[in-house]
C-alpha cells in the first residue's frame, strides 16, 4: 500500500487515504538509442546500430492548396 496513510479511528476502525501525489509519466525524450532498455529491445528485434533511420522532416507542400 504505497503512498497511503493509515488512520486509526477511536472506535477501532482503520481507514486508509492517499496523499494525492501521482508519479510523473515517462518522458519520451528519456528513451533515446543510448538508453539500456532501448538497446535491449533493439537486440531482441535484431536491429543493429546504424540500421535505424529516423525521418525528422517531410515535405507536405504537394498536398497544400495554396
Amino acid at each position: 500500500m504505497k503512498n497511503l496513510i493509515k488512520n486509526e479511528l477511536p472506535d477501532g476502525t482503520i481507514e486508509f487515504f492517499g496523499t494525492g501525489w501521482l508519479p510523473p509519466l515517462p518522458d519520451l525524450r528519456d528513451y533515446t538509442e543510448g538508453n539500456s532498455e532501448i538497446e535491449e529491445m533493439n537486440q531482441k528485434l535484431g536491429i543493429g546500430e546504424g540500421d535505424q533511420k529516423a525521418v525528422t522532416s517531410v515535405d507536405l507542400r504537394k498536398w497544400c492548396s495554396c
